[in-house]
């Protein structure tokens, strides 16, 4: 199964998304704060992250930028889900490395929508590269 780090403060949206990401057949991996979500992605090698900005300890800002960092996770795409809406945070989000930056309120079909759509352009890319290296 597909595995997507959920790094989400908020114990009612986590509960709601890793019910609705399970339903579709997705193995889901939580964090309530940003050190936990570092340290699971580290251990857990996630296909997918979907990160919450306004976090504890670490915000979502500063985990995409450690992701991004790291040769070992900074291939691993990631999905921000914030009720930041700001142009200069999500410009600043994507910058950072983020593959989409999604506002809350979100609707739920829209995000599922998106993760199949990263995770496909991921998997494009992981085969482009093993035919490369091949």
């Amino acid at each position: 199964a597909v595995r997507i780090m959920l790094a989400e403060d908020s114990k009612g949206t986590r509960k709601v998304l890793s019910f609705i990401l399970k339903r579709h057949g997705y193995e889901v991996i939580q964090a309530i704060d940003g050190e936990e979500a570092l340290e699971k992605i580290r251990s857990e090698k996630p296909d997918l992250i979907v990160l919450d900005i306004a976090m504890p300890k670490r915000n979502g800002f500063s985990v995409c930028k450690e992701v991004r960092s790291n040769r070992e996770t900074r291939d691993i795409p990631v999905i921000m889900l914030t009720a930041r809406s700001s142009a200069k945070e999500k410009s600043y989000g994507l910058s950072l490395g983020a593959v989409e930056y999604m506002t809350k309120p979100f609707k739920l079909e829209e995000l599922l929508a998106r993760i199949a759509s990263v995770l496909r352009q991921s998997h494009q890319q992981e085969a482009a590269n093993t035919e490369s290296s091949a």
